[in-house]
């Protein structure tokens, strides 16, 4: 009787064994993709790490252009207001004298605005630069959403084995004192 609850313990212990080595395989395939999800989530961040560093050289670049001219307008400031002086002269009545000093006016405005194309050019890149940080942004974040949700995963696949493991401890105890009592009840039949 107790030799062959022995055997049975043995043959579930078995079952139990099988049943880790095949956790243990899909463990190890979702270590690799938590590696690959680490990474991918890395290089994006790094990638947003440069990009903000190039739009704070280009910062620093239009700066500059704006400085040399004497200007501390930004390009749309200055189009905003040459746009609404237009449209003063256009909407309003004014005096001669009135409307000769807001010409005067937009000519200068023009003449900056038109000096400062090189801080034109600059602000588009600036806006292009600001476009594919966000983009790279929201490709990070859903990268370490997936690396999260993989974990969550390896978190349940860890429980599980661990489980299964105290399961083999308890049916391996039972299995060796089972033994123990064969083997007694033998020595006392002898």
């Amino acid at each position: 009787k107790w030799f062959a609850q022995k055997e049975n313990l043995k043959k579930e212990m078995a079952v139990l064994i099988e049943k880790i080595k095949n956790i243990k395989k899909e463990g190890s395939a979702s270590a690799s993709e938590i590696k690959k999800l680490r990474k991918e989530r890395d290089s994006y961040n790094a990638e947003v790490k440069k990009l903000i560093e190039k739009v704070k050289e280009v910062h620093k670049e239009r700066k500059n252009i704006l400085e040399k001219h004497g200007i501390k307008e930004s390009p749309d400031d200055i189009k905003k207001n040459i746009e609404k002086i237009e449209e003063k002269i256009e909407t309003e009545v004014l005096s001669m004298d009135k409307e000769k000093k807001l010409m005067e006016q937009i000519k200068k405005l023009k003449s900056a605005y038109n000096t400062l194309g090189d801080a034109q050019v600059i602000t588009k890149r600036i806006d292009e630069l600001s476009n594919q940080i966000e983009e790279t942004k929201t490709k990070a974040n859903e990268a370490h959403e997936r690396l999260k949700k993989a974990m969550r995963e390896k978190k349940s696949w860890y429980k599980q084995f661990f489980s299964i493991s105290n399961q083999i401890n308890v049916i391996k105890k039972q299995q060796e004192k089972a033994f123990e009592t064969f083997i007694s009840f033998k020595n006392k039949f002898v």
